[in-house]
């Protein structure tokens, strides 16, 4: 990464909470191959409102890889979004650093590494859910379709914000 510059910019939204808030400034590295687990800012084809502003790139976490029409994209999920990915195909860099109310964070501590690993599984294992049983979910009648998912939507979100406190709590 030597005589590369740094890409700065500041967060709009609170799609990464906790590890990357509205307001924040977060540093990354040009990286155009993230690995899973990266927490990567993409770029837009269109620029989208989110918050006051327009902005033209988004910065979340990429969970996996899927061909698409013949090109490669990265399965990208926000660590506060439930149930919510997406796939990009233009990564910019990879996020190394946020500053939050005048403190440095540098995502390559090692508490911060690891952080990072169990909040790639918890977005993994509930990306993987989610594609596994919506095929389901579709068969099922339309009204007993909503109430079903209404309920299955919870449980996971009520798992997924334990499983968060315990990451935290033992990580931070």
């Amino acid at each position: 990464m030597k005589n590369k510059k740094l890409i700065r910019t500041d967060v709009v939204s609170n799609s990464m909470f906790p590890i990357i808030r509205a307001g924040d400034i977060i540093f990354a590295a040009p990286c155009k191959n993230p690995r899973m687990g990266d927490i990567v800012i993409f770029k837009l084809n269109k620029k989208v409102i989110s918050g006051d502003r327009k902005v033209g790139y988004l910065v979340h976490r990429v969970i996996g890889t899927k061909m698409i029409k013949n090109k490669k994209c990265f399965v990208e999920k926000g660590d506060h979004c439930t149930p919510a990915w997406g796939f990009q195909d233009t990564p910019i860099g990879k996020v190394i650093k946020v500053q939050h109310n005048g403190h440095i964070v540098n995502l390559n501590e090692r508490r911060w590494k690891l952080y990072n690993k169990r909040m790639t599984l918890l977005s993994l294992l509930e990306y993987k859910v989610y594609t596994l049983t919506d095929p389901l979910f579709r068969m099922l009648p339309q009204n007993m379709n909503k109430r079903y998912r209404r309920f299955f939507s919870r449980s996971l979100n009520q798992i997924k914000v334990f499983s968060r406190k315990l990451i935290i709590k033992n990580c931070v």
